[in-house]
């Protein structure tokens, strides 16, 4: 395992990139270490025991980084999109809150400081990455990585519901828990999403000179 370990501390990944990488892999070893079927159970096993221990985890590992890459660049803008619209929602509807410049959704509020709609979300990561320094990014984006692993759970879950339902032929019934579960954990993952976003944005609010000094580039 030393030589595992000089391999991920080679690769420069810190412990929120180590979270997101390895934990897609680790449920899916999951699921395939699960599978009843003889066949497909022994095949697993005799890859892992003719890898080895550190190869097998180390396959894992980047098996984990292709599927987040596929994950972020999907899913997550989608995610992002429930959750702004039920935060723009509750600021317009129940908190009453009109003005873009009193807004705490960060893509609302950017476009108070006249960024255009289709680059919020690119000025907004380009925020997470120069606005903050230091133990402060480290421990949003830590943040952002608990979150996500939320996300990967409801991913897994709507897999294997439709997987499941594949096997009734697609027949029209009522939805199975893993759906069920899956679309709640997905929606409230993207709610507890919005109010990190929503404490982001109060910091980026007290020093707005800042947000534009980084994001700039983007403001035509």
């Amino acid at each position: 395992m030393n030589t595992l370990h000089e391999i991920i501390k080679s690769l420069g990944l810190g412990l929120s990139r180590i979270i997101r990488y390895a934990f897609p892999g680790i449920l899916l070893v999951i699921a395939i270490a699960a599978d009843t079927d003889p066949v497909r159970s022994r095949f697993f096993h005799n890859t892992r025991e003719s890898l080895g221990t550190e190869l097998f985890t180390l396959g894992a590992l980047f098996v984990g980084i292709a599927y987040y890459a596929m994950h972020r660049f999907l899913i997550i803008p989608f995610h992002h999109f429930v959750g702004t619209v039920i935060l723009s929602f509750s600021e317009r509807w129940i908190g009453r809150t009109k003005n873009r410049q009193d807004s705490l959704s960060p893509t609302r509020w950017l476009g108070h400081l006249r960024v255009p709609f289709f680059r919020r979300i690119l000025a907004y990561n380009l925020l997470r990455g120069e606005f903050f320094d230091g133990d402060e990014r480290n421990e949003i984006n830590l943040r952002h990585a608990e979150l996500g692993l939320i996300v990967v759970i409801s991913e897994f879950l709507f897999a294997f519901a439709i997987l499941r339902w594949s096997e009734s032929n697609f027949q029209i019934g009522s939805p199975n828990w893993q759906f069920i579960v899956a679309a709640t954990l997905f929606v409230l993952s993207a709610v507890a999403a919005m109010q990190q976003h929503r404490l982001e944005c109060t910091k980026f609010k007290l020093d707005e000179q800042k947000v534009v000094d980084v994001i700039s580039r983007l403001i035509p």
